[in-house]
């Protein structure tokens, strides 16, 4: 199966800075360029645009869209002005030019796959009254009580969709977009956000949305017919297939009924999840792209969050060793003003396993950062009195390795602290975890980080175990 690297670009944090900057020049589509040119040279293969949050960054008839936002006075109400947002996008679209269709013709002539890319079900600014992201349909589902409610927490005004008018417009919208551009794929983001059912209180979420799935590949056909090559369909989820039919996603019908060509499990925002069951995914669906989902945020509790290059490897490793066909970026987005070299070695290094593991690469211990209500998820850390095994994937031959132990409430020897059952000599660390470009140490609370060297043959599986007063707060391995 052919290997990719998916980068996703959100629909405001990099796009609205950038078009600013642009629309102050020439109105030739040329200045748009350099948003994709940015890729080209890079393991990036597919560059998929997110064009729909809760209002569509392009022209809509369906949902409140970029034009209405610039002209919007009042919401809910409330007095707004909204066009210091929109008129960097307005600008271009008054021109007659499209800056998606610009990109999405510049990315075929830089080699590149162009994707649209549509949130199902996103939940920013849940709360307040107004907002620059919102659609006015938020205001008739809130006062119809189309949402699925407050138990949810942060997701309790997520669009219910086992209501039809909410599976009507999302579908309208999808092949309006799919019948305007021409694509290589329609990504359906469902980890903006999962909660897309009252999932204590009914059972058919599933059934609905096979329905739902069903109706989009449909659409997907049609453009495909009208366009005259293949379109494919990506669904992004959480990391655990059996979890995921809980929120009423069936991975298994999809893929058995053919309406799906990629599956994209994949942290949320939390974390970027460690210990994702790639090889799970793989194993039940070995005749669907499987591409590991991948976050710019590490451990939002920690006091650095940001990806190093170093950090990004370390997951391809693991996850391209476990089977994964492919890696997937999201939220790597840069702007060309002020571009991020960081990001920029991980677009080059993290494509495939050969060039990831040529490099130093870390494999930090962290969390599964969706989980349904009333479910265990994995969450390892902080442990006392156990152990945690990590899985590094693969260590090329002749490299050295490492384990890094951060404990509170103790040391190495009164807390037992062994790696394979064996006491090896542990010694603090007085340097942060992260590398030089990033200043913070991933140290939490009053904590204290040791080192030891990892013995030849320990392979790239270990398990760290303690049975003392102490607790382990903070795990990695790296390989240098």
């Amino acid at each position: 199966m052919e290997r990719h690297l998916y980068s996703n670009i959100d629909i405001n944090t990099a796009v609205t800075p950038f078009l600013r900057a642009a629309a102050a020049g020439s109105p030739d589509p040329s200045v748009l360029y350099p948003f994709v040119d940015l890729y080209e040279g890079t393991a990036v293969t597919d560059v998929l645009f997110c064009v729909f949050c809760q209002y569509s960054a392009t022209d809509s008839e369906w949902w409140t869209c970029s034009r209405d936002k610039f002209r919007q006075k009042e919401e809910n109400g409330v007095p707004v002005d909204y066009t210091a947002e929109f008129a960097p996008i307005c600008a271009f679209l008054d021109r007659g030019i499209d800056p998606y269709e610009v990109w999405f013709r510049r990315c075929r002539e830089k080699g590149l796959r162009p994707w649209l890319s549509v949130r199902m079900n996103d939940s920013h600014c849940n709360t307040e009254d107004a907002s620059f992201l919102r659609s006015e349909f938020h205001y008739e589902a809130l006062r119809k009580g189309w949402m699925v409610g407050e138990k949810y927490g942060y997701f309790h005004r997520n669009y219910d969709y086992a209501v039809p008018e909410v599976r009507r417009r999302m579908l309208g919208y999808l092949e309006e977009q799919l019948s305007r551009y021409d694509v290589e794929g329609l990504e359906l983001d469902f980890q903006r956000e999962l909660t897309c059912f009252d999932y204590l209180n009914r059972t058919d979420g599933c059934e609905i949305m096979n329905e739902f799935l069903r109706s989009v590949r449909a659409a997907v056909r049609r453009a495909e017919a009208r366009l005259g090559h293949p379109v494919r369909l990506g669904v992004r989820l959480m990391r655990d297939v059996d979890q995921n039919r809980i929120y009423g996603f069936d991975a298994e019908t999809w893929v058995r009924e053919g309406l799906v060509d990629l599956l994209i499990p994949s942290p949320r925002w939390e974390t970027n999840d460690s210990d994702m069951p790639v090889a799970d995914w793989k194993r039940r669906f070995p005749d669907v792209e499987i591409a590991a989902g991948l976050t710019d945020l590490f451990l939002r509790n920690l006091p650095e969050m940001g990806c190093s290059p170093a950090l990004m490897r370390g997951c391809a490793v693991r996850y391209l060793a476990d089977g994964a066909d492919s890696i997937y970026l999201y939220n790597f987005f840069q702007d060309p003003g002020a571009p991020d070299p960081r990001f920029d070695e991980i677009n080059r290094t993290c494509g495939d396993l050969e060039t990831a593991s040529s490099l130093p690469f870390r494999h930090m211990v962290t969390l599964q950062d969706s989980i349904p209500l009333g479910s265990e998820g994995w969450v390892p850390l902080p442990l006392r009195n156990g152990a945690v095994t990590v899985r590094m994937g693969y260590i090329p031959e002749g490299r050295r390795s490492a384990v890094l132990a951060a404990l509170e409430g103790g040391d190495p020897v009164s807390s037992d602290l062994r790696v394979n059952g064996l006491a090896l000599p542990f010694a603090p660390c007085d340097r942060g975890l992260a590398e030089a470009e990033t200043p913070n140490s991933y140290v939490p609370g009053n904590s204290v980080l040791y080192r030891a060297e990892l013995p030849p043959d320990a392979g790239d599986t270990f398990t760290v175990s303690l049975s003392g007063p102490a607790s382990l707060t903070y795990l990695e391995a790296e390989v240098l």
